[in-house]
C-alpha cells in the first residue's frame, strides 16, 4: 500500500505530488503563502525534502520494493530551543482604514522530538528502524 497525503486546500486523498488532482493548487506555493499569512517560517527545499523521504522511507532495504508500512513509533528524547520568526503586525489610521504592514522577528521555542520509527514490508515481511525527528514551533 503507498503512502498517501491530504492537500492543505481540499483535503483530497492522493499519492504525493506536488499539484493536487483535485483543486488543481501547487501545492508548496499554495503552503509558502499560507505561511507568510500565519507568521510562520517556510522553507520550499524543506518541504520538498519531506515530501521526497514521505516517497521513500517506506522503501525495503531488503526487496527494495516501495510499501514498508510504519508498525511502531518509540518516542526517544524530546529537546527545545529558542528560534525566531517573522510575525505580521498590520496598520490602521485614526479612521480605522488599512494603512500597511509590517513584518518583525520574534522569538518562539521550538520543540524537537526524536522517535526510533518501525518499518515492516507488505511484500517481504522484512523489518527495519529509522530515527525520525520532528520539529515543531510553540507559539
Amino acid at each position: 500500500m503507498t503512502e498517501k497525503f491530504k492537500c492543505p486546500r481540499c483535503g483530497f486523498e492522493q499519492p504525493p505530488t506536488n499539484d493536487c488532482r483535485e483543486c488543481r493548487i501547487y501545492i508548496p506555493k499554495y503552503l509558502e503563502i499560507q505561511n507568510k499569512r500565519l507568521g510562520t517560517p517556510t522553507d520550499n527545499r524543506n518541504w520538498l525534502k519531506k515530501m521526497w523521504d514521505l516517497i521513500t522511507k517506506s522503501k525495503c532495504p531488503e526487496c527494495n520494493k516501495s510499501g514498508g508500512q510504519e508498525i511502531k513509533r518509540n518516542l526517544i528524547s524530546t529537546s527545545d530551543h529558542i528560534g525566531t520568526t517573522m510575525r505580521r503586525e498590520s496598520h490602521y489610521d485614526k479612521n480605522n482604514r488599512f494603512t500597511g504592514s509590517t513584518y518583525r522577528p520574534i522569538s518562539v521555542t521550538i520543540q524537537t522530538k526524536t522517535y526510533n520509527v518501525f518499518y515492516r514490508c507488505d511484500y517481504c515481511g522484512y523489518e527495519w528502524s529509522k530515527n525520525k525527528k520532528l520539529t515543531s514551533p510553540i507559539i
